[in-house]
Protein backbone atom coordinates (compact mmCIF):
# COMPACT_ATOMS: atom_id res chain seq x y z
CA UNK A 1 0.00 0.00 0.00
CA UNK A 2 1.19 3.09 -1.01
CA UNK A 3 1.80 6.09 1.37
CA UNK A 4 -1.23 8.27 -0.39
CA UNK A 5 -3.54 4.98 0.16
CA UNK A 6 -2.19 4.80 3.95
CA UNK A 7 -2.78 7.97 4.46
CA UNK A 8 -6.59 8.14 2.82
CA UNK A 9 -7.18 4.86 5.07
CA UNK A 10 -6.49 6.49 8.09
CA UNK A 11 -8.42 10.22 7.15
CA UNK A 12 -11.41 7.62 6.86
CA UNK A 13 -11.61 6.04 9.56
CA UNK A 14 -11.07 9.46 11.51
CA UNK A 15 -14.23 10.75 9.29
CA UNK A 16 -17.05 7.41 9.84
CA UNK A 17 -19.28 8.62 11.89
CA UNK A 18 -19.80 5.87 14.95
CA UNK A 19 -21.59 2.94 14.89
CA UNK A 20 -21.73 2.27 18.74
CA UNK A 21 -22.61 5.07 21.39
CA UNK A 22 -18.92 3.95 23.23
CA UNK A 23 -17.17 4.78 20.73
CA UNK A 24 -18.74 8.74 20.50
CA UNK A 25 -16.80 11.90 21.96
CA UNK A 26 -17.18 15.52 21.47
CA UNK A 27 -13.71 14.49 19.36
CA UNK A 28 -15.63 12.36 17.01
CA UNK A 29 -18.07 14.20 16.02
CA UNK A 30 -15.87 17.70 15.58
CA UNK A 31 -13.96 15.46 12.55
CA UNK A 32 -17.15 13.63 10.93
CA UNK A 33 -19.20 17.53 11.30
CA UNK A 34 -16.00 19.17 10.24
CA UNK A 35 -15.09 17.08 7.44
CA UNK A 36 -18.63 17.51 6.00
CA UNK A 37 -18.42 20.84 6.74
CA UNK A 38 -15.52 21.21 4.53
CA UNK A 39 -16.79 19.13 1.83
CA UNK A 40 -19.48 21.71 1.20
CA UNK A 41 -17.08 24.74 1.55
CA UNK A 42 -15.03 22.88 -0.85
CA UNK A 43 -18.19 22.32 -3.24
CA UNK A 44 -19.39 25.52 -3.27
CA UNK A 45 -16.02 27.59 -3.74
CA UNK A 46 -15.60 25.28 -6.53
CA UNK A 47 -19.17 26.41 -7.74
CA UNK A 48 -18.45 29.76 -6.90
CA UNK A 49 -15.18 29.68 -9.10
CA UNK A 50 -17.33 27.80 -12.13
CA UNK A 51 -20.11 30.43 -12.42
CA UNK A 52 -20.27 33.78 -10.59
CA UNK A 53 -23.69 33.80 -11.14
CA UNK A 54 -23.84 31.08 -8.37
CA UNK A 55 -24.76 33.80 -5.68
CA UNK A 56 -28.17 33.75 -7.15
CA UNK A 57 -28.62 30.72 -6.95
CA UNK A 58 -30.55 28.42 -4.07
CA UNK A 59 -27.72 25.87 -4.32
CA UNK A 60 -26.40 28.99 -2.77
CA UNK A 61 -28.33 29.50 -0.32
CA UNK A 62 -28.01 25.82 0.97
CA UNK A 63 -24.52 25.66 0.83
CA UNK A 64 -24.38 29.08 2.56
CA UNK A 65 -26.73 27.27 5.68
CA UNK A 66 -25.04 24.17 5.51
CA UNK A 67 -21.53 26.20 6.31
CA UNK A 68 -23.49 28.46 9.08
CA UNK A 69 -24.96 25.35 10.94
CA UNK A 70 -21.87 23.26 10.19
CA UNK A 71 -19.41 25.76 11.80
CA UNK A 72 -22.11 26.53 14.52
CA UNK A 73 -22.29 23.28 15.63
CA UNK A 74 -18.32 22.61 15.81
CA UNK A 75 -17.98 26.37 17.51
CA UNK A 76 -20.50 25.26 20.23
CA UNK A 77 -18.62 22.12 20.17
CA UNK A 78 -15.12 23.45 21.15
CA UNK A 79 -16.56 26.13 23.75
CA UNK A 80 -18.55 23.51 25.60
CA UNK A 81 -15.03 21.21 25.33
CA UNK A 82 -12.88 24.26 26.81
CA UNK A 83 -15.64 24.81 28.95
CA UNK A 84 -16.40 21.54 30.30
CA UNK A 85 -14.61 18.64 28.50
CA UNK A 86 -16.83 15.63 30.25
CA UNK A 87 -20.66 17.83 29.47
CA UNK A 88 -19.17 18.15 25.81
CA UNK A 89 -18.29 14.58 25.95
CA UNK A 90 -21.67 13.82 26.68
CA UNK A 91 -23.79 16.07 25.13
CA UNK A 92 -22.13 14.15 21.92
CA UNK A 93 -23.10 11.34 23.35
CA UNK A 94 -26.95 12.54 23.24
CA UNK A 95 -26.55 14.22 20.04
CA UNK A 96 -25.36 10.99 18.37
CA UNK A 97 -28.65 9.19 19.69
CA UNK A 98 -30.67 11.64 18.39
CA UNK A 99 -28.84 11.42 15.16
CA UNK A 100 -28.94 7.54 14.90
CA UNK A 101 -32.35 7.88 15.90
CA UNK A 102 -33.66 10.19 12.93
CA UNK A 103 -37.34 10.00 14.63
CA UNK A 104 -37.04 13.04 17.28
CA UNK A 105 -35.94 15.64 14.60
CA UNK A 106 -39.72 17.18 14.36
CA UNK A 107 -40.56 16.59 17.97
CA UNK A 108 -37.22 18.34 19.25
CA UNK A 109 -37.58 21.42 16.63
CA UNK A 110 -40.78 22.46 18.25
CA UNK A 111 -39.61 21.71 21.48
CA UNK A 112 -36.36 23.64 21.03
CA UNK A 113 -38.27 26.72 19.44
CA UNK A 114 -41.09 27.16 22.11
CA UNK A 115 -37.77 27.27 24.47
CA UNK A 116 -36.51 30.38 22.30
CA UNK A 117 -39.87 32.01 22.86
CA UNK A 118 -41.38 31.38 19.45
CA UNK A 119 -44.70 29.73 18.80
CA UNK A 120 -44.00 27.11 15.94
CA UNK A 121 -47.43 26.95 14.56
CA UNK A 122 -47.16 30.53 13.65
CA UNK A 123 -44.28 29.49 11.29
CA UNK A 124 -45.21 28.75 7.49
CA UNK A 125 -43.65 27.92 4.38
CA UNK A 126 -43.61 30.82 2.12
CA UNK A 127 -46.57 30.91 -0.42
CA UNK A 128 -43.77 29.83 -3.24
CA UNK A 129 -42.80 26.65 -1.23
CA UNK A 130 -46.10 25.31 0.10
CA UNK A 131 -47.25 22.14 -2.11
CA UNK A 132 -44.12 20.65 -1.70
CA UNK A 133 -40.45 20.96 -2.43
CA UNK A 134 -38.60 22.35 -5.52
Amino acid sequence: MSADQENAKKLAELLTWPTREADVTVDTILRCVGADTQRTWLKKAAAIEADRNHFDTELYRVQTQELITGVGLMACLRKLRETDPAKADEFAREYWLMCDAGDSFGELLWEFTEAAGLDPSLIELPTDEKGGAK
